[in-house]
């Protein structure tokens, strides 16, 4: 009878493990999913940097040297999974002309009262970014840097996982696991600029699928890929 039950007990914790597993899953698909729409609802093309050379930024506006290690904290998070390099170049004389990122400061971001900070590309070369602005409230700053970084890596959406992308409040100091899986696979050679969502998913989700620690190839996991894939086409 003892073995039995114990027999049952490990039957029952491999079904719930299996669950929690396939849960989990799913919800990383969906998020992963989310990340590709824009707020409005518009499905995106893949946009990204070029890695080739460092990316020059400056820091402007109300109390800007307060806010630098915040905001450095956040372009070094997001360059540990896309191979992009950042270089500070707000002191140089001609800082103006040679940043390709504008981080500037405000009290409250003009015309744009209920924002907190906000992401604006300006310049592309096809699919790949050349310049962008963010914008900033200046009592915000810590608060939604990594956020507004994974936006400027090129990511658009607002999933409701647990990404610094959810409007949730999942976590918003530190990029999670999982946002850094969708930068590694947004800037990986197997995704190319200027894919479509319907392109682009697929890889996210072979990423998903091997940060779970997945066999790719079991049929098990294959099956439930698939189906996430032909039911979000559908």
């Amino acid at each position: 009878m003892q073995k039995l039950i114990c027999l049952c007990v490990l039957v029952v914790s491999g079904l719930f493990a299996s669950s929690a597993n396939a849960d989990a899953l799913d919800d990383d698909l969906q998020t992963v999913w989310e990340a590709l729409w824009d707020q409005r609802g518009t499905p995106l093309r893949l946009v990204r940097w070029k890695t080739d050379s460092p990316l020059r930024y400056r820091v402007f506006g109300l109390d800007a040297q307060s806010h630098k290690q915040n905001i450095r904290r956040a372009l070094e998070a997001t360059a540990t999974s896309t191979g992009l390099t950042f270089v500070d170049v707000s002191d140089a004389p001609d800082a103006a002309q040679s940043a390709q990122i504008d981080f500037e400061i405000f009290k409250e971001i003009p015309k744009e009262p209920t924002f907190s900070c906000l992401v604006r590309p300006s310049a592309f070369d096809g699919w790949n970014l050349t310049k962008a602005s963010v914008l900033m409230r200046a009592s915000e700053v810590w608060n939604c840097a990594h956020h507004e970084a994974m936006h400027l890596a090129g990511i658009p959406g607002h999933p409701s996982g647990k990404t610094v992308l959810s409007y949730f409040r999942y976590r918003q100091d530190q990029l999670s696991d999982l946002d850094r899986v969708m930068l590694q696979a947004w800037y990986s050679a197997d995704m190319a600029p200027g894919a479509t969502p319907f392109r682009a998913l697929p890889i996210l989700a072979k990423y998903v699928v091997k940060a779970q620690g997945a066999d790719l190839n079991s049929p098990e996991t294959d099956t439930r890929v698939k189906q996430f894939l032909m039911s979000t086409v559908r």
